[in-house]
Formats: C-alpha cells, structure tokens, sequence
C-alpha cells in the first residue's frame, strides 16, 4: 500500500525459485509473518501440504483473537435515538 510499506508480504520473491529445503523454510517464514502482521492473529500454524516440482501448497490454521479483544467501541442508544461511540 502506499505510505505504508510495514503492510504486504515479500512472498513474491519466491516466485520462480527451486523449491529446496531452505526456500520452501523461509517461505513458510515469510507467510507467518505477513498473517502475524494482522493485529486481529492470535496463532497462526503453517504446515507444508505439499511440494512437488514448482508448487508448494502449505495448509495454515489462524485463530482470531477474541471478539472482546476486536470490539473496542460500544454504541449506545439515547433517548433521542442518536447514536453515541465511546471507545
């Protein structure tokens, strides 16, 4: 994104490369870290799934933090039918 270049992944270096043992190792550590990146990841699990050839498929498990930890505001309801947010 512009004016944020903390957000993405470097995960399209790795287009094009052999898949070795070292590669498809970082890679996997590329990956956990851009979904780690996400303030909303609680764990994130990266197995590889499978590599043959030129792919590499990895199966990933990513938990949420809790819906009490992503709700920061309360919306309250007058007696006037207006909306106050209060965070």
């Amino acid at each position: 994104l512009p004016l944020h270049p903390e957000y993405g992944s470097k995960v399209s270096r790795f287009i094009g490369t052999k898949n070795t043992v070292s590669n498809i190792a970082k890679l996997k550590v590329e990956i956990e870290r851009s979904i780690r990146a996400d303030s909303r990841v609680k764990t994130v699990t990266i197995n590889t799934s499978q590599v043959t050839g030129e792919h590499a498929v990895f199966e990933l498990v990513v938990t949420p933090i809790s819906m009490e930890e992503q709700l920061t505001m309360v919306l309250d309801m007058a007696d006037s039918l207006q909306f106050q947010v209060r965070g």
